[in-house]
């Protein structure tokens, strides 16, 4: 045998017994990720048939609410919550909470703003105020002074009243067209007064300074007072205690002033007639003696 020849030999068996070292435990690691493999498939088998039964029959308390999202679940209930519903009754959005029909609340309401459009209850029991837009229209004794209209048919005992300045009534005096009333009760117009009170122990009709004061009727004045105290029957200014535009009649007798005897109208009997025009050698007047239209006159008086 050759060197070559040898040293070829030689070689070849360094090298095979090289390779069956290598293939020896390609093979050996082979079988043993066959094995890894076979058991991974038994427990991956295994957990698939748990998984599958618990799918089949749940048991309770076992599903969190963070495991479910969506769907409609029938014949709710829990120990805060019961469902008998047949369609939607709340719906919750982001920014509201809308629920469709009545809502009946047994027991307290508690919220710090209620918004609503129209409300219906049998006693509505608030602390402060009722308001209407932010303003008081009802405290529990007094109204808003934001109310200006009502159809109120009866009232209790009013202390002060005020009517747009024409009707007022306050510490125990009526005014109308006055807020200061001068008396009791009292009318103004167009700076004139007319009042009603109690002058010491007399009633008393009048005013309450020195402007002259009239009665009369179908708006016509007839009596006047002056504002120096002077009585005048159709004289508005009298100069007398007493003035009398026209004849007067006096316990049934009428007297009167004319410048001759009465020859038209009916008179009575004792009506005088006063000369209106008297001088020297004329009578002071005229006496109807027998009642008639004019009635029969005889003079009296005749002036020396």
């Amino acid at each position: 045998m050759s060197i070559e020849q040898s040293i070829q030999d030689l070689v070849t068996e360094h090298v095979e017994n090289a390779m069956k070292r290598t293939v020896s435990k390609l093979n050996s690691d082979n079988h043993s990720l066959s094995t890894r493999l076979e058991w991974t498939e038994k427990k991956l088998s295994e957990a698939l048939e748990q998984l599958k039964s618990k799918n089949e029959a749940l048991f309770d308390n076992e599903i969190s609410g963070d495991k479910i999202d969506g769907g409609t679940i029938t014949h709710f209930e829990s120990t805060g919550i019961k469902d008998d519903a047949h369609t939607r009754k709340i719906t919750i959005n982001k920014d509201e909470i809308v629920v469709e029909g009545p809502m009946r609340v047994e027991g307290k309401f508690g919220a710090t703003e209620i918004q609503y459009y129209k409300a219906v209850c049998d006693d509505l029991d608030v602390f402060n105020s009722v308001k209407i837009n932010g303003r008081e229209v009802l405290w529990e004794n007094a109204l808003g002074n934001s109310v200006k209209k009502s159809k109120l048919t009866e009232v209790g005992v009013l202390r002060n009243l005020n009517v747009a300045d024409i009707f007022t009534v306050e510490n125990n005096k009526v005014g109308v067209n006055t807020l200061l009333p001068g008396g009791p009760f009292a009318v103004a117009k167009d700076g004139l007064e007319i009042v009603t009170d109690v002058v010491g122990s007399t009633p008393y009709v009048g005013t309450i300074t020195s402007d002259k004061f009239s009665i009369g009727t179908n708006r016509e004045p007839t009596l006047f007072v002056s504002h120096d105290n002077k009585i005048g029957i159709k004289i508005k200014a009298p100069k007398e205690d007493l003035e009398v535009a026209g004849p007067i009649r006096y316990q049934g007798q009428t007297n009167r002033y004319e410048p001759e005897v009465p020859n038209n109208g009916s008179h009575s009997k004792g009506d005088i007639c006063w000369n209106s025009e008297p001088e020297v050698g004329v009578p002071l007047g005229w006496v109807c003696i027998k009642s008639g239209a004019p009635g029969t006159w005889r003079a009296f008086g005749n002036i020396s």
